[in-house]
């Protein structure tokens, strides 16, 4: 395998300007203040929290890939899933802001603010929130460690589970260069997801317009194309290899878009937090120390359920099934 660092430094770019990571990070936060007309995030806290009550409480929550600032991110979604739960601790395990994308074309409507304000709330509430930038937000890596309005940022960290088992929690975007193919064929993997994405977000506008819910055609192509298939297990084979060498006992990821939770032997554990583009997903720790994987589809209808079971008959089961 070749030889990486989990805590390599390199120059980044922003508006096609190269220049020192404080450069670059400057520049973003400048632009963002411009271009947003910011409140700051902080505003209206107490409305953010007090929206809609939680439902379902755990231990600890992992989610990456949220891609703000991006066309594809599923803000809203994300906004109603965080809104609907407690947790003792929340892990963003990296492209939560999507700097690329920004790069191209800015975008930043109200859901993506609300986002913002909502991870703010949570930790004025008591929440502890880490932050572990990817390779869409790799710019914020060269500030870690530090603390931002509660939040902190560090370039990974390690999860230790109720039964001692000791997880790494890192984006993942560093074992890209273990299974990278050739130049060309990577510029058409990346023209060919971009594609893959505009037709997911057109189909989804359909059903949409129909009433009829969201669907992961990205999700669907992908588990049926062999290549794909590979390199997405040759990308976990070599995480967890990375993560067992170093001494861990598993790893949490995001970076692929593809949600995993697979024990693969006795003692090493892959899980994939997997996006809110594609999947809408998330890992959480139960308060039994459990480990599950969720889908924000799936947790909305048992909470609609529930509701219903509420309205009924004055009270409602928010276990999990």
């Amino acid at each position: 395998m070749k030889g990486w660092s989990f805590d390599g430094k390199c120059l980044r770019t922003f508006g096609g300007l190269s220049g020192p990571p404080f450069l670059c990070a400057g520049l973003l936060i400048v632009t963002l203040m411009q271009k947003l007309a910011v409140r700051l995030w902080f505003s209206n806290e107490e409305n953010t929290m007090a929206a809609t009550a939680p439902h379902h409480r755990f231990a600890s929550l992992w989610i990456s890939d949220i891609h703000l600032g991006s066309r594809d991110c599923q803000a809203q979604a994300l906004l109603q899933f965080l809104r609907s739960l407690q947790v003792d601790t929340l892990y963003l395990v990296g492209d939560v802001v999507d700097v690329w994308a920004l790069q191209r074309r800015f975008h930043w409507p109200e859901p993506h603010q609300a986002v913002l304000r909502q991870l703010n709330a949570m930790a004025a509430h008591g929440t502890r929130i880490l932050y572990i930038p990817g390779n869409h937000d790799a710019v914020f890596r060269d500030f870690a460690p530090t603390q931002f309005l509660g939040i902190d940022m560090v370039a990974q960290h390690v999860h230790v589970l109720p039964d001692g088992r000791r997880l790494l929690v890192i984006h993942g975007d560093q074992f890209d260069q273990d299974i990278a193919q050739s130049p060309l064929w990577a510029w058409v993997g990346d023209k060919g997801y971009a594609a893959l994405l505009w037709a997911h977000r057109a189909i989804n506008r359909l059903r949409g317009l129909v009433g009829v819910s969201r669907w992961s055609f990205a999700a669907f192509v992908k588990n049926r194309l062999a290549p794909v298939q590979k390199a997405i297990q040759c990308y976990q084979q070599t995480a967890l290899s990375a993560a067992l060498e170093a001494g861990y006992d598993g790893i949490v990821c995001g970076h692929i878009h593809v949600p995993t939770l697979q024990q693969v032997t006795a003692t090493a554990l892959y899980a994939n937090t997997g996006d809110w583009v594609e999947n809408c997903s998330a890992l959480i720790e139960t308060l039994q120390g459990e480990l599950q994987l969720l889908r924000w589809c799936d947790l909305a209808q048992q909470i609609t359920s529930a509701e219903a079971t509420e309205t009924a008959f004055g009270e409602g089961d928010w276990a999990l099934r």
